[in-house]
């Protein structure tokens, strides 16, 4: 999301602050994050016209709130309704929903890890899911299909 060069300063100013006072250097976030440590100083300067998934997670990092100009207060109440009308107001369901929205933040999380992976890289995991026994969408396509050779048979 775009966001204006004032609204990326302050939440530049905030992002350093903060890494400031929870005592961590640009290079240990960006370990942390596997990301560039240019990615962090970047955002703790205000040098960014994005509000990024990298900008994104350095705010999550530093457990700082960033208010979107496009993101109202009616998002919040639609989403507020949505998980209230999927509880049925048992502790039980509460800890249902909260296990689900964990499962979606690491399912994210792998998804944005898989996405910074080189094309060979993510090819060799999808190799080694292939070895324990999934199987990737063209392989089940594949085992659908009679093999050529018990297509010649069958013509024989």
């Amino acid at each position: 999301m775009n966001i204006n060069r004032s609204a990326s300063k302050e939440l530049g100013k905030r992002l350093e602050a903060r890494r400031i006072e929870l005592g961590y250097r640009h290079e240990q976030i960006a370990k942390e994050l596997a990301i560039s440590q240019s990615q962090v100083s970047r955002a703790c300067a205000g040098k960014f016209q994005t509000v990024s998934q990298t900008i994104m997670q350095i705010c999550m990092f530093l457990d700082v709130e960033v208010v979107l100009p496009g993101l109202s207060s009616r998002h919040e109440e639609r989403l507020t309704a949505k998980i209230l009308k999927l509880w049925d107001r048992t502790p039980e369901g509460a800890d249902r929903l909260l296990r689900l929205l964990d499962a979606l933040d690491e399912v994210a999380a792998a998804g944005a890890a898989l996405a910074k992976l080189p094309v060979h890289a993510s090819r060799s995991v999808m190799t080694d899911r292939t070895a324990r026994g999934h199987e990737t969408s063209t392989e089940a396509a594949n085992a659908t299909k009679p093999s050529d050779k018990h297509k010649r048979q069958k013509r024989s």
